[in-house]
């Protein structure tokens, strides 16, 4: 007999079934997923049924994926103030997550850095910013073009430039036709 070991306690030791000694819910008494909470005879019967199950749910998932995609679009833009919340909570849940993000950024500023670089330029272009604006890569460290195709650019100072916020947003990580004329003068 397997030793009974909550849900939650399974969660918190990373493990990937667990087992409460209940009976599932046709009456199947044994480890069940964490991640879905169905008992392994539950798995195995519903197998047995359609031995295709997952296959058949891959094929149906490929066929509406564009309706599925506009659904949720569609309540995520009804819903902006409880998406809003939502990821609030949960960042506020995970608040390793933005540490690990912003550690990452840095990571990939620091493998686009050559190692012949001034630091002491790109530091002056950051301490110098005007207040309201933003340092911007003309070429995005990891990003893509007017038309589409992946760039690489450089964290050096000739590849910085002050944009508002709301023009750094709007840009994101893809060059505007501007900077394209910027590059290819």
């Amino acid at each position: 007999m397997e030793p009974k070991i909550s849900k939650g306690e399974a969660k918190r030791r990373f493990l990937v079934h667990y087992f409460t000694g209940l009976p599932c819910k046709r009456g199947h008494i044994s480890k069940r997923y964490v991640s879905t909470r169905q008992c392994f005879m539950c798995q195995e019967y519903l197998a047995s049924i359609d031995p295709k199950n997952k296959e058949t749910k891959r094929n149906w998932t490929k066929r509406n994926y564009a309706q599925q995609l506009n659904s949720n679009k569609w309540w995520r833009d009804e819903n902006k103030e409880l998406m809003d919340q939502l990821r609030r909570n949960w960042l506020n849940r995970n608040p390793g997550y933005m540490a690990i993000a912003a550690h990452n950024n840095k990571d990939i500023r620091r493998q686009a850095t050559p190692s012949w670089v001034n630091q002491n330029e790109i530091v002056s272009i950051y301490a110098n910013c005007p207040s309201g604006y933003q340092v911007d890569h003309i070429i995005p460290i990891k990003g893509k073009t007017v038309e589409g195709y992946r760039v690489s650019g450089l964290h050096v100072p000739w590849n910085l430039q002050y944009l508002t916020k709301m023009e750094n947003i709007a840009k994101n990580n893809r060059m505007r036709q501007q900077d394209m004329e910027l590059v290819y003068v």
